[in-house]
Order: C-alpha cells, then sequence, then structure tokens
C-alpha cells in the first residue's frame, strides 16, 4: 500500500516542476510580443533599423554620446562597414545592468584624477599625400621640370632634374614643392562648361641648387611616373589621420569624375565631387551613394509611380576646396559611374 503515497507526490512534484516552467516562460513571451521594434537580452535590447539611422544617431539616442559608435560597432560583428547600416538590419544596443550600476555606487571613493582626453573616431589614410584636387581656375605653378640627369626616360625617386622657376617666383635652396600636371578640364555633360581643372599629383622634391642660370632638384618622392614638363607648387603635408565629422543634413550631390579618368569606380578609388567648404563639406564626413528606382503599382498606367533610392556605396570627404572636394569611396556593393548621385546619411 506505500507506493500510492509515493507516486501521489511524484505527480504533485511534475505538476510544480511544469507551472514554474510556465510562469518562467510566459513573461518572455509577452514581452517579445509587445516589442516589436526592440528585443530585450542580458545587457541590453535588439534595435530594429530605420531609414537614416547611422551608428552615430543612434549613438547619441540611446547614450547621449554620438561619439560611442565605435562601441556600437564593437558589439555588431555582423556590420561589415560602421557607415553602411540598412532599414531592417537588427543590432545590439548595450546598456550596463542595474547590479553594474549599484556596484560602482558602492565603491569607495578614489583620488581625483585628471580626464583623460578620449580621442575622437578617426580613419587613417596612408595614400592622403598622392590624392590630388578640382579647382574651376588652375594653380599659378611655381616653376617646371625641363630637363633630367642622364636624359632618363623616367623619373622617379633619386633622380636630380632642373627647374625653370617661374617669372618673379624665387625658388630656395632646401625648399620643397610637389610635383604635378593638370588634365583635361572637366565639363558639364550638359552645358559643356568648365566644372574644374583636375590637378594630377606626381611626387615631391627639394631644391638642391640656385645658380642665377640653372636650379636643380632631387627628387624624393614618386607616387607616379614623373615627366617632363610637370609643374610645381609648395609642399604642404597632409595627416593620414582623418577625424570623422558628422554630416549635415539634407546634401545633395553629384560624383563628377574619378581622380585617375576610370568611368567604372569602386572601393577604394578617389573621386571628385561637387560640393565643397561653401556648401559646409568638411573633411571627415561620409555621403552615401544612391540610385533611383521607378516603381509603378499595378499593371495600370494610369496608376501611381513611386521613387525609391537606394543606396549601394559610401565616400569619404579627404579635404575640400570652396566649391569642390576630394572624397575617398570606402565602400560599395557595385560599380559607380562619374555623374552618380550623393546625399547626406539621415536622408
Amino acid at each position: 500500500m506505500m507506493p500510492r503515497p509515493i507516486l501521489r507526490t511524484h505527480l504533485v512534484s511534475c505538476a510544480c516542476l511544469w507551472a514554474g516552467l510556465l510562469m518562467a516562460v510566459l513573461p518572455g513571451l509577452i514581452f517579445a510580443e509587445e516589442k516589436k521594434e526592440t528585443v530585450a537580452y542580458e545587457t541590453g535590447f535588439y534595435y530594429t533599423v530605420k531609414k537614416g539611422d547611422t551608428l552615430w544617431s543612434l549613438s547619441k539616442k540611446f547614450s547621449d554620446n554620438e561619439w560611442e559608435w565605435p562601441e556600437m560597432w564593437k558589439n555588431n560583428d555582423q556590420i561589415p562597414n560602421p557607415h553602411l547600416i540598412y532599414p531592417g538590419e537588427r543590432i545590439r544596443i548595450y546598456q550596463k545592468s542595474k547590479i553594474e550600476e549599484m556596484a560602482m555606487a558602492k565603491e569607495p571613493a578614489k583620488a581625483v584624477a585628471k580626464p583623460k582626453v578620449k580621442e575622437p573616431p578617426f580613419f587613417n589614410y596612408s595614400l592622403i599625400k598622392r590624392a590630388g584636387f578640382l579647382l574651376k581656375e588652375p594653380v599659378s605653378p611655381s616653376g617646371s621640370i625641363f630637363k633630367v640627369h642622364d636624359d632618363k626616360v623616367m623619373i622617379s625617386t633619386g633622380d636630380l632634374v632642373y627647374i625653370r622657376p617661374a617669372d618673379s617666383i624665387p625658388l630656395n635652396r632646401g625648399e620643397r614643392y610637389t610635383v604635378y600636371r593638370t588634365l583635361e578640364p572637366y565639363r558639364d555633360p550638359e552645358t559643356k562648361q568648365i566644372i574644374g581643372t583636375p590637378h594630377y599629383l606626381t611626387g615631391v622634391l627639394e631644391i638642391e641648387d640656385v645658380q642665377p642660370d640653372c636650379v636643380t632638384a632631387q627628387v624624393i618622392g614618386s607616387y607616379r611616373t614623373i615627366r617632363i614638363g610637370d609643374l610645381l607648387i609648395p609642399h604642404e603635408e597632409r595627416s593620414p589621420k582623418i577625424i570623422l565629422a558628422e554630416s549635415p543634413p539634407g546634401i545633395i550631390g553629384t560624383i563628377l569624375v574619378a581622380e585617375e579618368q576610370e568611368n567604372l569606380i569602386g572601393t577604394n578609388f578617389v573621386v571628385f565631387i561637387d560640393k565643397g567648404a561653401s556648401d559646409g563639406i568638411q573633411r571627415g564626413q561620409h555621403y552615401r551613394v544612391f540610385d533611383t528606382e521607378n516603381i509603378r503599382v499595378g499593371d495600370d498606367d494610369k496608376k501611381k509611380t513611386t521613387v525609391t533610392e537606394i543606396d549601394f556605396a559610401t565616400i569619404m570627404v579627404l579635404f575640400t576646396q570652396p566649391d569642390t572636394s576630394t572624397a575617398l569611396v570606402t565602400n560599395a556593393s557595385r560599380h559607380i559611374s562619374p555623374g552618380a548621385k550623393f546625399h547626406s546619411p539621415s536622408m
């Protein structure tokens, strides 16, 4: 007669176990139903990206500090490019737990130390020194190369060259000059008006000797093949560290031409754009290259047609001129053609 109480106790225990499991699972099911855009996890929640969102804007929204976006990117390994996120993606937003906050609050006061200055996020572009620029009016040169020692065909690092100074511009021993040449002016495809002249950088030289009728210089760096007839402008050092900056809203512009004059432009290509410092463009800003697609609702020609913008590439501003800028294609899912449009990330 003893097995019956044991069996009853076993059944009661199972019922309690199932009830406990149900109570543990049910709140999670209810929470998941209520939260569609955000889903909680242990130290934060999942957020579904909307149109116009960037890691910069989400960092500012959830932590009141836009400079925290690199940490957000670090916590989301599925994002290959921090400057290109798409609507519908789910990303993790990290938040400190209450236990962490209480532990920090209970920590004994420590000696006040000078706060460390947090370095803003940056992009390192080692080839910045060779990137050219587009100007409506060509730069006035300081001189030109008219001969190379030993009459070499190709001029490169270490070669001795002879310089013809421009009128009334003195060249002094020890001064450095950037070597460049101008390419065919870029014209508006419709109006045929000149928009700007590309300045193509080929190297750097240093003046060695100055005589009344002859100036010699040594090539101390060559970016590309230097030619007889290449021009000189005073050399300016460029830092490869590009501090990232927030892009102003409402910017819409055009990629005019690639620096190397290619018709198919991809990742790591340098391009010239038709917006400059006068338009609010600054070094370190990012913009999205987009395409438009017409979508007709229904088969009837009278049905409404909508225009959809599709982002497929990102560019970063390297430096600016008053009306144009030089930019780097940091990511492209397909080729870009000259004349492609770009806009602010928030659009």
